[in-house]
């Protein structure tokens, strides 16, 4: 059975491979929707946010006690991985005007 098998007739999974998408600011909202992006099989995922992750953080969004201090782009990164095998790529930085 594939691991898609719910995407299927409403989105075509060799669509999905193709597809980048860029979430910015991963806190509360953010990070759940990269790690559902990479449960779905969106091919490049990109992350952008400035902050570390703080004993605060840890109880309203993904991140765990042991990714306290780092930042926020890098801990996501490794708890995606660790779910799913899906990498992202990650801009620690704040986004301003272009």
């Amino acid at each position: 059975m594939s691991r898609f098998l719910r995407q299927e007739g409403l989105v075509e999974t060799s669509a999905l491979l193709l597809t980048r998408v860029g979430v910015v600011g991963i806190g509360g909202i953010g990070s759940p929707i990269a790690l559902t992006l990479a449960k779905m099989g969106v091919g490049e995922i990109v992350v952008w946010d400035y902050d570390k992750v703080e004993i605060h953080n840890t109880g309203s969004q993904l991140y765990r006690k042991q990714d306290v201090g780092f930042n926020k782009v890098e801990a996501l990164r490794n708890i995606i991985v660790e779910l799913t095998g899906h990498g992202l790529f990650t801009i620690p930085e704040k986004v301003g005007k272009c």
